[in-house]
């Protein structure tokens, strides 16, 4: 995902925030405020993680996680063999995996809807790429895009993540400058959904600084 985008303690945080202020603003008694907040963080919780995970479970079932190898006999992600990679560093150890092995003995590196190969140099050469969800081969000026799942998740990440604390901030400017807490929210509101669409067409154009499936 983009760094620019929201991440999932970003958007809990925000969420949590946002229903704090809601809270200090919306009439009633102290369990009625103390609702918003918890509610503030119900919505940061789903909207944080729910969206991606059922954009993850979709992903898994329209399109491999792995394209078949380059000779065609290994197309199922268990064909691939992860091979670690361990750092020592003076303060921890930082294993991770650098490459995939397939059944036929070939070695790829999967990086930012990217498949290549990987020689017996350490050389690369580009192999698959993913666009819309599908594996498609190689070739010049053609870059990895995410689906429309991920797209869908984004966006609700974007929302919560611009959307309620724009909603929150309204309501604060509506109750002192209007003198009016329902207008001020759903200004507020309408400014963070429009900036929560421009951040994932944003995303989209961008390139991606991180895997996606």
């Amino acid at each position: 995902m983009n760094d620019n985008s929201p991440d999932a303690h970003a958007v809990l945080s925000s969420s949590l925030i946002s229903g704090a202020i809601f809270g200090t603003f919306v009439p009633g008694d102290g369990l009625q405020k103390l609702l918003w907040i918890v509610l503030g963080g119900v919505a940061g919780l789903l909207a944080a993680w729910l969206p991606a995970l059922v954009a993850g479970s979709i992903e898994q079932v329209v399109s491999p996680e792995k394209p078949a190898c380059i000779k065609g006999t290994c197309k199922r992600d268990d064909d691939y063999e992860p091979q670690y990679t361990t750092e020592r560093h003076p303060n921890y150890v930082y294993t991770y995996t650098s490459s995939y092995k397939c059944r036929c003995g070939d070695h790829y590196v999967a990086q930012d809807g990217e498949f290549m190969r990987l020689d017996a140099t350490g050389e690369l050469t580009p192999y698959m790429v993913k666009v819309n969800s599908r594996w498609i081969e190689a070739r010049a000026g053609l870059d990895p895009t995410p689906s429309s799942s991920w797209r869908f998740s984004w966006f609700c990440m974007n929302l919560m993540g611009f959307a309620m604390p724009a909603a929150a901030m309204g309501a604060v400017l509506g109750t002192g400058v209007w003198h009016n807490f329902q207008i001020g929210t759903i200004v507020g509101a309408v400014i963070g959904v429009i900036i929560a669409f421009l951040g994932t067409l944003r995303d989209d154009r961008d390139s991606f600084s991180g895997s996606y499936p």
